[in-house]
Formats: structure tokens, C-alpha cells, sequence
């Protein structure tokens, strides 16, 4: 029995040159389908986050107007920092390590978070009063309910080279 030494990919090629396209076809197929589902895996997983996210803040502050501001730049440090627990943004769009954050884009984030109505309100989609009251000492808060835009606000990540598209 005759034994050829060359790797199996030429055998095609001497046996029947037919064979030997239908291989190549087969494989090029096969290739081509596995770069589509690696290209749509990034888009795959950006699509999975939810495009709004609200959440709750409570505080011990008798003036629901008072409350509003330090709210909403909490709920935008909260998704880019921490993230938000059963909403489909559980992990952060940004590491936790904000001091990392805040000394690497220094001009970014001071515009972001300016105490005079910085560029995080543009990226709230509403806010609202969901309870006011006494706690047991009689102290008097509020709690509100802060929606932010994440594609929004990851879009603008993007846009300032803050986060790199898709995570690369």
C-alpha cells in the first residue's frame, strides 16, 4: 500500500482537481461564517444593553429641588462606575477605578460632572419624586427616581475616546 508523505490538504489536488475545489469552497464557506459571528459577537453583546436605566436615590434633604442635582450625578456615576443591579447593566460601562477615570481625562469628566449643571444632565431622561417623609428621627428625605440614557451616554464615551468601540 502506497503511503503518501505530504500533508493531507495536497491529496485534493493530485487525486481530482474537482474534489480539490469542492474542499477549498467548503472551507472558505466555513471560514466566511465564522468571521460573521465573530464580528457580530461586539455588536451582539452592545445590544444587550437596555437603552435607559432608572433607579432610586434617597436623601436626607427636607427640598425636593435640592435633591434633584446631586441625584442625577450620582445615577450617572453609578452606571459608569459601579453599575445598576437587575437592570441589564449590571457591570459598569467604565472600571471601577474612578481616581484611574478622573486623572486620565481630567477635562472630560470635569465637564461631565461641573457642579453648575454639567453635561451629565443630557443624559437624563427624567426625574421623579417617588416618596417624601420623616424617617423615625424625624429627619425629613426624599427619594427620586433618576432615568439616564445609556447608549446616550456611551456613545459619548466613544466619541471622546474615553472607552474604545465594542471594548477593543
Amino acid at each position: 500500500m502506497y503511503s503518501d508523505p505530504r500533508p493531507y490538504f495536497f491529496i485534493p489536488f493530485i487525486a481530482d482537481s474537482g474534489v480539490a475545489i469542492g474542499v477549498i469552497e467548503k472551507f472558505y464557506s466555513n471560514m466566511k461564517k465564522l468571521l460573521f459571528l465573530l464580528l457580530l459577537m461586539p455588536l451582539y453583546a452592545f445590544a444587550q444593553l437596555p437603552s435607559v436605566v432608572s433607579m432610586e436615590f434617597t436623601f436626607m434633604e427636607p427640598k425636593v429641588e435640592k435633591a434633584i442635582d446631586p441625584a442625577q450625578r450620582q445615577a450617572i456615576s453609578q452606571v459608569l462606575f459601579r453599575g445598576v443591579h437587575g437592570t441589564g447593566c449590571e457591570t459598569p460601562l467604565l472600571t471601577t477605578d474612578e481616581d484611574y477615570w478622573f486623572a486620565t481625562f481630567p477635562q472630560y469628566f470635569d465637564q461631565l460632572f461641573n457642579e453648575r449643571r454639567g453635561r451629565y444632565a443630557s443624559f437624563i431622561t427624567g426625574t421623579s419624586l417617588v416618596e417624601k417623609g420623616k424617617d423615625s428621627n424625624g429627619q425629613k428625605y426624599v427619594t427620586l427616581k433618576v432615568g439616564v440614557n445609556i447608549s446616550a451616554l456611551l456613545s459619548d464615551l466613544e466619541n471622546h475616546g474615553v472607552k474604545r468601540r465594542f471594548g477593543l
